[in-house]
């Protein structure tokens, strides 16, 4: 009966440090998990600052396109008197 108790003491207590790894691996994993989504919020919003950035020259080169389309308007309607 003492051998007994001597291995089930040790089974709990490979069960007991198997948990506790377990415990940390999962706490490790969780802390990992954390930092790729900081990481992809990081990325998401550098595409949104790219693409707001693309949009607004894009917007001001129309803009002087426009005028520029305007001004040549303006001219060959003055030759054309």
């Amino acid at each position: 009966m003492r051998l007994s108790r001597r291995v089930q003491a040790s089974v709990f207590d490979r069960w007991m440090e198997h948990t506790k790894e377990s415990a940390a691996a999962n706490l490790e994993l969780a802390e990992w998990e954390r930092k790729v989504r900081k990481a992809e919020k990081f990325v998401a919003s550098f595409g949104r600052k790219i693409l707001r950035a693309s949009f607004s020259r894009w917007e001001a080169m129309a803009r002087e396109r426009s005028a520029m389309r305007r001004k040549a308007l303006n001219a060959i309607a003055r030759f054309g008197k």
